[in-house]
């Protein structure tokens, strides 16, 4: 029975940690998007992953339980199309930013529910 209250305390910390963390993401994201999209279109798809990922967290938290695998996949799916969140040459702040961020929540994400 403890293990499950500690389980269940961890899995609130780390839902507390996305959904916040995400909410300063998605900004980022966004104006990267409308900045850097005309050029750069997987700017938007980038964006479009966040917005899921959002979508993901505030799910597991309406039941209580994380669904690892649609977060993993999202999280695939950005180190896919940024290269392991590889920042390009041409990069603004904000974009160095954004990608910093990703790979910083990838990292928390992963300790917490696996790859």
């Amino acid at each position: 029975m403890e293990t499950e209250t500690t389980t269940l305390t961890k899995s609130q910390a780390y839902l507390n940690f996305a959904a916040e963390y995400l909410e300063t993401i998605v900004q980022y994201s966004k104006k990267v998007s409308i900045v850097h999209g005309p050029s750069h279109p997987e700017t938007h798809d980038v964006h479009r992953l966040v917005l899921t990922l959002i979508e993901d967290i505030s799910k597991s938290e309406k039941e209580s339980k994380i669904d690892n695998l649609p977060i993993q996949e999202s999280l695939k799916a950005l180190k896919e199309l940024t290269a392991w969140f590889t920042v390009p040459s041409w990069a603004c702040w904000t974009f160095e930013r954004l990608y910093q961020m990703l790979n910083d929540f990838d990292s928390v994400s992963s300790e917490f529910i696996g790859e």
